[in-house]
């Protein structure tokens, strides 16, 4: 059974979210919510039971469920039947081998080109990182690893390899939150502190291992934990 988790505010309650509609500021909670484990994977979903504890209509519950089943987060087993997926381990290897193809095709072709900016910002999500080590606030620090590897990307240019590498992000964060254990580390901050440092002697071919090194950890990391 699913229980509404209380972060203060929810959807529902005016002036909450002024800057965007209910169904996204719908999604975003729930997002989270199953991203952090508050819901837990394979829970039951009743449009109707959170509608009535975000205190609105089913309509925008149903159309973020919708989204979420895109992410592979949400399974819509029928119209009326919905659950949080599972955490699949295997499911994740197989998605992490894909995601790891296409990305280093993107830090080969994409890094000789990274702009003045791009490296900048990859600078403010090393510091991000490093922070969230500090603070051992994991959920953060994972978020800076996903935007420093979204900028990694984006070098290349291309709009498929970035749909490719983001669609499944969220299922990806999700397992690695609730599952993996010391992944996130001074390791992985070193990797992108001497993809940066790379990146600006224009060692391209060193700032791409170091990038692709990221994902081997943790490839390596859930290959050798128990299914």
């Amino acid at each position: 059974m699913i229980v509404m988790p209380s972060p203060g505010n929810s959807p529902g309650e005016s002036g909450t979210f002024p800057a965007a509609t209910l169904g996204v500021a719908v999604g975003d909670y729930l997002h989270d919510a199953i991203v952090t484990g508050a819901f837990p994977p394979g829970s039951a979903l009743k449009e109707k039971d959170l509608a009535d504890s975000l205190n609105i209509s089913s309509t925008p519950i149903r159309d973020a469920l919708g989204r979420l089943a895109q992410t592979g987060l949400v399974e819509i087993i029928s119209n009326k039947s919905k659950r949080i997926s599972p955490l699949d381990r295997d499911v994740v290897v197989d998605l992490l081998s894909i995601r790891l193809i296409v990305a280093d095709r993107a830090y080969q072709l994409g890094l000789p080109r990274i702009s003045a900016t791009a490296s900048g910002q990859l600078e403010f999500q090393i510091e991000a990182l490093k922070m969230g080590l500090m603070r051992k606030d994991h959920s953060a620090a994972l978020d800076a690893v996903f935007r420093a590897d979204q900028l990694l990307v984006e070098s290349f240019g291309s709009i498929e390899a970035k749909r490719i590498i983001e669609s499944r992000n969220s299922y990806l964060k999700r397992h690695i939150l609730l599952k993996v254990e010391g992944w996130i580390s001074e390791t992985i901050l070193q990797h992108y502190v001497g993809a940066l440092d790379a990146i600006s002697r224009k060692d391209f071919p060193l700032a791409r291992t170091n990038a692709k090194a990221v994902w081997l950890r943790l490839l390596d990391n859930l290959e050798q934990s128990e299914v």
